[in-house]
């Protein structure tokens, strides 16, 4: 294979991926808490852009603030835990040399917290919102 021969640097290939997904896990997540913040205190409206982006909630003014702030409250609750737990774990892989793959599990429950949030999200506020 080519991308194992000899002229590839193991350790090297794996610092990198250690910083990036190190430094990825933790921007998405402290770019995310940024617009939630910023979905509380400006009050966007509906917009094809930015936002919690189903036919549900961009149906009416009223399905689509009510979406984003239950969107906010689970940000604003979920996202410091798996950012401090991220944060620890890769600084842990640093120190000690640890495999990537903690950083990288890690950065990725960073971000899947929001699947199942976001099915419950359109599934209660279809309840809650009946035609």
């Amino acid at each position: 294979m080519l991308f194992l021969s000899e002229n590839v640097d193991i350790a090297l290939l794996t610092n990198t991926l250690v910083y990036t997904f190190g430094i990825a896990g933790i921007v998405l997540p402290v770019l995310l808490f940024v617009l939630m913040v910023v979905f509380v205190v400006k009050k966007v409206g509906p917009n094809p852009f930015f936002g919690f982006r189903t036919r549900f909630a961009l149906s009416s003014p009223e399905r689509w603030n009510w979406c984003n702030g239950q969107l906010a409250k689970f940000t604003f609750l979920f996202e410091p835990f798996f950012l401090v737990v991220h944060i620890i774990v890769f600084s842990l892989t640093l120190v000690y040399s640890w495999p990537f793959f903690g950083v990288i599990l890690t950065m990725i429950f960073g971000v899947l917290w929001m699947l199942p949030v976001c099915i419950s999200i359109q599934v209660v506020g279809k309840k809650k919102f009946k035609d």
